[in-house]
């Protein structure tokens, strides 16, 4: 389920032109490694010119944790994202408990996730 409104979103984006040109990843022939690679050809030319470079590096591989799920579902409603997809997002999204386990001990729930104004058609 998951890879198919992964697919609607990202066909829904691409057909409307809602990806900036500087998006990598996620989009067929513009993966991280060819913005890798372009980054590179650009570091390469401003050394040769004698430029300097400062990198920062930060990891978003847990990104999407941190995301407001509200702010998501609002930002999908702008960029006219079918409402039955935003409706499936919301539900997966809605009412989802925590639980931790440590070797085979199982937590009470701990959090319990609610998004207020879920979109219904």
């Amino acid at each position: 389920m998951e890879s198919i409104i992964l697919d609607c979103i990202i066909s829904h984006f691409v057909s409307n032109n809602l990806f900036s040109w500087q998006q990598y990843g996620f989009l067929k022939g513009r993966n991280t490694v060819i913005q890798l690679i372009k980054t590179f050809d650009i570091w390469t030319e401003l050394l040769e010119e004698g430029g300097q470079i400062d990198v920062i590096y930060t990891d978003l591989e847990k990104a999407f944790d941190k995301v407001p799920h509200y702010r998501l579902l609002q930002k999908l409603k702008y960029y006219k994202v079918n409402l039955d997809i935003i409706d499936r997002i919301c539900s997966f999204l809605s009412n989802r408990k925590m639980r931790v386990r440590v070797n085979n001990t199982l937590s009470s729930c701990l959090i319990r996730f609610h998004i207020i104004g879920c979109y219904k058609n």
